[in-house]
């Protein structure tokens, strides 16, 4: 998915060795700091973090607990495009009062910072931005399967690929074409 979408870094690893809460990873380090974040870039990440739940999708037809911590960070993602950076279209307003004040007040029993029509809305805007990069990821996965299938079964028998060896099978799958 990274290597299919616009702004992301490179592929430096990845691996299906489970680690702490994850059945495997793909390590996409920064190749240069970043001050600023593109709408366009971090729609990119949502879909790529949205990959491994579309993989599922499109090679089993079924859907695993694995994708769960991405579908997590996503959705995080997608709130605070909405919420706090006025990145949809209820425009450049943020939502999110006091940098998430709103759950704390919830607990403490106060009324909440907006509207129940205008939470509707919120949800609405997440759920589009979630839906639409999810679908993103499965035509990126649909068009670029002979790459899917060509990683997975170099994982399989290696268990973890380097820069090198991803940007090799890129080269050839895309060649291939």
């Amino acid at each position: 998915m990274a290597a299919m979408s616009k702004d992301m870094d490179p592929v430096y690893r990845i691996s299906i060795i489970p680690r702490g809460g994850s059945l495997g990873h793909t390590s996409l380090p920064p190749e240069k700091d970043r001050y600023n974040e593109s709408r366009t870039r971090l729609l990119s990440l949502i879909s790529t973090m949205l990959g491994g739940r579309a993989a599922e999708e499109l090679i089993f037809n079924e859907f695993t607990i694995g994708a769960s911590s991405d579908i997590e960070r996503a959705t995080s993602l997608a709130r605070k495009m909405v919420t706090e950076f006025g990145m949809s279209s209820l425009g450049p307003i943020s939502f999110d009062g006091h940098h998430g004040s709103y759950f704390l007040a919830k607990e403490l029993g106060e009324g909440p910072l907006y509207s129940e029509e205008t939470s509707a809305k919120i949800d609405k805007e997440i759920k589009s931005i979630i839906d639409n990069s999810y679908q993103k990821a499965l035509a990126i996965l649909k068009s670029h399967k002979r790459i899917l299938d060509e990683v997975s079964e170099r994982l399989l028998e290696k268990e973890t690929i380097d820069s090198t060896e991803f940007n090799d099978i890129l080269k050839m799958s895309l060649w291939k074409k």
